[in-house]
């Protein structure tokens, strides 16, 4: 349509030919997205925490023990 408005000078064609692509391409991008979101757990997003302190343990110990196990 759009090509057929440009060759033919109808600016109403040329128009509904630009709107027809970009829904047409949200409308891709929307069903990815939404596929995308079906087929992914939650469980897959996250990053597990595991904090392991002891009774005790000072607040320097533990925040060295914390970094060493985020590395």
């Amino acid at each position: 349509m759009f090509g057929y408005g440009v060759m033919h000078n109808r600016p109403t064609l040329t128009l509904i030919g630009v709107f027809i692509f970009f829904a047409a391409r949200q409308e891709n991008k929307a069903l990815q997205r939404q596929t995308w979101l079906t087929k992914t757990k939650a469980s897959d997003l996250m990053e597990p925490i595991e904090h392991s302190f002891e009774i005790g343990q000072t607040m320097s110990e533990a925040k060295r023990k914390d970094q060493i196990c985020k590395r």
